[in-house]
């Protein structure tokens, strides 16, 4: 099952044990299963460089409804399921955007920070219809996510001077991020 998954969707499959990996851009993906408690459970570990912002998204808490530093995305139904924090509201919306976060609704379990994440679901791995399903899924929200991290303006302090740092890191053979 796993290995006709891997060959649908353009992953591979790890020969060692029941895990697939790949990438979507700059994020990549390893996707298992795991046991908690009496569940099997779906999961894909996701990981991109760090985009700084010091960026919590998870499901929403009953204490949201009280926190004045959340970041809204506009979307009701985003809204009502996810909370997203981050140290500068501006570069927040990027990530905060719907088309970011409605494919991560797919998920039961969402925890996303600055470097990484996981998506989770409930659901046996050996069911081909369930498995490629998900990493479908995995796959949009990877691809999402790769877009919004592209979109992150510069911090407000620094936006007035990205253009020398940019000049700075070009005569050092580098690049600005």
């Amino acid at each position: 099952v796993w290995r006709n998954v891997t060959e649908r969707t353009g992953l591979v499959m790890d020969p060692e044990a029941q895990r697939m990996h790949g990438r979507s851009g700059n994020v990549t993906i390893e996707i298992s299963a795991e046991r908690r408690d009496a569940d099997y459970w779906l999961v894909a570990k996701l990981g991109w460089p760090s985009l700084g912002l010091d960026l919590d998204v998870c499901e929403r808490r009953w204490t949201d409804a009280l926190a004045t530093d959340l970041v809204k995305s506009g979307n009701e139904r985003v809204d009502a399921r996810l909370s997203v924090r981050a140290r500068e509201h501006a570069q927040a919306k990027a990530v905060a955007a719907p088309d970011v976060l409605l494919p991560l609704l797919a998920f039961e379990e969402v925890t996303l920070g600055d470097a990484g994440g996981q998506l989770a679901v409930r659901g046996a791995s050996h069911v081909m219809a369930k498995l490629e399903a998900f990493v479908r899924s995995v796959l949009e929200a990877a691809s999402s996510l790769d877009g919004a991290a592209r979109r992150v303006p510069p911090p407000a302090l620094f936006a007035a001077d990205v253009a020398a740092w940019e000049a700075l890191a070009a005569r050092l053979r580098g690049r600005l991020e």
